[in-house]
């Protein structure tokens, strides 16, 4: 009778550890993706305010923000599926790193913009004005930012599909 007790004792703590896992790697993928939008999301202000001071077109500035911001989100994934899988990191500390990276991402958008209107140039105000008059004379380019929304997800889709465990579950024939 002790025996079924113990046995059952150690699957129970077994499957325990294991759920605990699956939750604290449900919050490093929740909070690492927002991580990365945040600083994918910063790096649009950024290079924005940028392209403002320079008088850049403005169809060069919407792809170019918008590959970019795809491209943090390609790295981003690529980097934290490594980090998950390498198990360099405890699951603790990696959870733990994705809230710090969030929070220094929210803190770093509040900062950006009373930081970059010290740099602002004269044309600035000026350029941000022609920039969103050119948007709104054409719907299509206001369709980009979807488009590329839409292809971040995709993109991110593909990378896990293509790193996930490729381990072969075998089921014993009941015949």
């Amino acid at each position: 009778m002790k025996e079924n007790s113990l046995e059952s004792n150690s699957e129970q703590s077994i499957f325990k550890k294991k759920e605990y896992n699956n939750i604290l790697l449900f919050g490093i993928g929740i909070f690492s993706w927002l991580a990365i939008g945040s600083f994918a999301y910063l790096s649009q202000i950024i290079m924005k305010n940028i392209f403002f001071n320079f008088n850049a077109n403005p169809i060069m500035i919407i792809w170019t923000i918008e590959v970019v911001r795809l491209l943090i989100y390609g790295f981003g994934i690529l980097y934290t599926i490594n980090k998950i899988k390498e198990n360099s990191l405890k699951d603790l500390t990696l959870f733990r790193n994705s809230i710090l990276f969030l929070i220094l991402g929210q803190i770093l958008q509040f900062l950006t913009p009373f930081i970059m209107d010290e740099l602002n140039g004269e044309n600035y105000l000026e350029n941000a004005i022609n920039y969103n008059s050119f948007m709104k004379e054409s719907y299509t380019y206001l369709m980009i930012p979807t488009f590329f929304g839409v292809l971040t997800y995709i993109v991110a889709g593909l990378i896990i599909y293509s790193k996930r465990n490729m381990t072969k579950i075998t089921v014993p024939n009941n015949s």
